[in-house]
């Protein structure tokens, strides 16, 4: 065979091979895996207020009292905290712009940061007869789920109110406020007034430091 024909036949064959490996069909064994739905979503922290345990809001009135007489019944209203958030909180409850006049001057209470004044609370003493005794005008908030006085009129300098109390989602805490004028109160309480907030304030339980007043 010349070398023409041993270089023809050679092409030939790589020309065939290359025809089958193009056109030929191979298996191979496969699988796969899927990391799918990945999600990452925070918990809520919430706190809302009901007078009836039903309707739970941000904001509720729960005493509106006027033209008071000495000797009215004693005003006593019942309201429930509730946590509506997905994660345990503790709660804590401040009375705010807590404030009493004489209609001449305003005795600051508590403050707008729910802070005591200790200066005005003795200077509205001397102008309100028996001011936060039974006798007169009488003020107290009870936690009635743990049974705890967290603000007396009478022994003001005892109060728990910076106490917290933890609620898990979806549990109640139910909270008392009275205010009576007894029949005793004299002309000093005349044309005065007595208003002011309670803020409930939330905090997260988890990774962080408990407090140290905990009401159970």
């Amino acid at each position: 065979m010349g070398l023409k024909s041993k270089l023809f036949m050679a092409v030939a064959t790589s020309a065939a091979g290359a025809a089958m490996i193009a056109g030929g069909t191979f298996a191979y064994f496969t699988s796969s895996a899927t990391n799918s739905g990945n999600t990452f979503s925070t918990g809520t922290v919430q706190v809302q207020l009901s007078t009836d345990n039903t309707n739970y809001l941000d904001n509720i009135q729960s005493i509106n009292v006027q033209n008071a007489a000495p000797g009215d019944p004693a005003t006593v209203k019942d309201f429930y905290v509730k946590n509506t958030g997905s994660l345990p909180e503790y709660v804590t409850v401040l009375p705010e712009n807590l404030v009493l006049s004489n209609g001449t001057v305003s005795y600051t209470i508590f403050d707008k940061s729910g802070t005591f004044n200790a200066q005005s609370w003795t200077a509205a003493q001397a102008t309100f007869t028996n001011l936060g005794q039974p006798s007169a005008l009488q003020f107290t908030i009870n936690d009635l789920t743990t049974n705890k006085v967290l603000f007396d009129s009478a022994n003001p300098s005892t109060s728990t109110l910076e106490s917290a109390y933890l609620l898990a989602p979806g549990a109640t805490d139910e909270i008392e406020m009275t205010i009576s004028l007894a029949s005793t109160a004299d002309n000093s309480y005349q044309g005065s007034t007595f208003n002011g907030d309670l803020a409930f304030n939330a905090e997260q339980s988890a990774n962080i430091t408990p407090p140290t007043n905990i009401r159970s």
